[in-house]
């Protein structure tokens, strides 16, 4: 925070609220990383405090999110995105959220935004056991195995940044059939984006 103030201040350079929140969990996980011994690799699971699975008191405390994106190509080799997710529990719907960019490359990394924005909307709302779903397979399968997909190698990074801030996160496929409420959230955003734009 004291950084993007200072460049504010001194630089003229404004961030938005979801800039300085992701500034602030890469900066947080590079420190944490740097506490640890250099001899091994070193995962987000093997943070301090990371539980591989939650005991059964904390399995009622786990928030189920599904995300979306829907991608629409504009003139050039760009287009627009709307990004959707939802949040549930094991007992009722708790939100669904939107947002919407442009010059997005693709639908792939339309998909990998809308996971990082959904990451980020639930540490901003404290949660700390959370199961992430997207019927993204590719996406999902990059994020569980670490694998590089150079597409979306960055944003593939920061999610792997903001994993340290959960006490417990798992990242699961899940058929489009499934996804439903997360996909229409992410295409009435695009469709209300692009009509502004007319």
């Amino acid at each position: 925070l004291w950084i993007a103030r200072n460049q504010k201040i001194f630089e003229q350079r404004i961030f938005t609220v979801e800039d300085t929140i992701l500034r602030a969990v890469q900066d947080a996980r590079e420190w944490n990383l740097a506490q640890l011994p250099s001899s091994t690799p070193v995962t987000p699971q093997d943070l301090p405090g990371r539980l591989s699975v939650p005991s059964v008191s904390q399995q009622r405390r786990i928030i189920t999110c599904c995300s979306d994106a829907a991608w629409l190509v504009d003139s050039g080799s760009t287009g627009s995105a709307g990004l959707g997710w939802t949040f549930s529990s094991i007992e009722e719907f708790i939100s669904s959220h939107s947002s919407t960019l442009s010059f997005v490359s693709s639908a792939l990394v339309a998909e990998a935004l809308a996971i990082r924005e959904a990451l980020l909307m639930a540490i901003d709302k404290g949660f700390k056991f959370l199961i992430l779903q997207s019927d993204s397979q590719i996406l999902i399968k990059a994020i569980t195995s670490r694998s590089m997909l150079l597409e979306v190698f960055g944003i593939l990074e920061d999610i792997v940044m903001i994993e340290g801030f959960f006490d417990f996160v798992k990242f699961k496929f899940i058929p489009r059939r499934d996804n439903v409420i997360a996909d229409i959230v992410a295409k009435q955003a695009l469709r209300a984006f692009k009509s502004s734009e007319g």
